[in-house]
């Protein structure tokens, strides 16, 4: 403003570092499981939907695995949810190093899993999956200085184009899971 002949400036200044810091907080709460780390189902949804739109659009390859824990209820009932709350943190965290960065890996619910693999045909997921099956099969997870051992059953598919959902993509890799356990579980099953 101008006052007698001379042009000041009033400002005021407020830290807001705090409230961005809560906010970012809270975005990681919406899109991240509690107990693994990984992005929940609602993110998973949201980015692989991406992801699938990605691929279609620019015409490349998208695979999906879908897995979960043999025999988890027994993990439970025997050992308790603290075991089981242990085998899934140690789960997740083979998975993400078993992984690209890349990748979209989330936890659906209880102990199911899905990962999106970008740019990635069935024959190369069908190895990631191999990979990811070892992994887990040699993971050290020990309770009450008892070793646990932990396996998965996975299913892999490749996108469809064009008209595919990722609902759809969803349900074909959990009917090959099922194939996956009802062939003797522990192993990688190809839709």
């Amino acid at each position: 403003f101008r006052r007698a002949g001379r042009w000041w400036a009033v400002g005021t200044a407020r830290d807001i570092s705090e409230r961005k810091r809560a906010e970012e907080a809270l975005r990681q709460l919406a899109a991240t499981d509690g107990l693994t780390g990984l992005f929940n189902r609602r993110r998973f949804l949201e980015m692989g939907t991406a992801e699938l739109e990605r691929a279609r659009r620019f015409g490349h390859p998208v695979s999906l695995i879908m897995f979960d824990v043999d025999h988890f209820k027994k993990v439970n009932d025997t050992r308790g949810h603290d075991a089981g709350d242990a085998v899934l943190v140690a789960l997740a965290r083979t998975a993400r190093d078993a992984l690209r960065g890349v990748d979209i890996l989330g936890r659906l619910g209880g102990e199911e899993f899905a990962v999106v693999l970008p740019e990635t045909g069935i024959d190369a997921a069908v190895e990631v999956a191999g990979r990811l099956r070892l992994a887990v099969a040699g993971m050290d997870v020990v309770l009450g200085g008892a070793p646990l051992p932990v396996t998965i059953s996975l299913g892999v598919v490749q996108g469809r184009a064009p008209g595919e959902n990722l609902d759809e993509f969803l349900k074909r890799a959990d009917e090959a899971m099922y194939r996956a356990k009802t062939s003797g579980r522990n192993r990688v099953e190809r839709g």
